[in-house]
């Protein structure tokens, strides 16, 4: 009797993570991020870390105008500091009840700034709702790495690929 309730609840626990990052596709990340179907599709699959290098830039004015963008996108900031060129973003919804936030690093390379950006998400409280109605318990998700995929991590790096794209005159890759 035992052995069934503890498989019961592993199969709604699976069944739970494949409602939270099923049917989100690439048009949803557009949808969100504001980028064409086009350009995410150049993306990297798996990737998690974006970087931008921006040659003959000092790391300052980087910083400055990454700083600049996260808040037109409407990022609130947790952590920054400008001598060690560091920005942590507060989770902020990107769309189809995702929350994402980002640790921002920028260093300074011979005349060249180079910037790198890691994700995180967990799922917003309306799709944390739907999932623990769903599986029938209540179901906790802690911040989880974005990664480009299908799904709510690919929403959540959109979001942080969108800020990446923003950077006048920066070469974008990911790893």
């Amino acid at each position: 009797m035992k052995t069934k309730r503890v498989a019961s609840l592993l199969a709604s626990l699976v069944l739970t993570a494949l409602f939270m990052t099923s049917c989100i596709g690439t048009s949803h990340v557009s949808k969100t991020s504001g980028l064409s179907q086009d350009y995410l599709n150049m993306i990297t699959k798996n990737a998690e870390v974006i970087t931008v290098v921006k040659h003959d830039t000092p790391v300052d004015v980087l910083f400055e105008e990454v700083y600049g963008i996260l808040l037109d996108r409407g990022h609130r900031i947790s952590k920054d500091d400008k001598e060690r060129h560091y920005i942590a973003t507060e989770g902020k919804d990107a769309g189809e009840s995702t929350v994402q936030r980002m640790i921002i690093n920028i260093s300074e390379n011979t005349n060249n700034s180079e910037m790198k950006i890691r994700t995180e998400w967990k799922a917003g409280t309306e799709a944390m709702m739907g999932a623990s109605m769903f599986a029938g318990v209540r179901i906790n998700q802690e911040w989880t790495t974005a990664k480009w995929e299908a799904g709510r991590p690919g929403i959540a790096f959109g979001e942080s690929v969108a800020i990446a794209s923003a950077i006048k005159n920066g070469i974008v890759s990911y790893k």
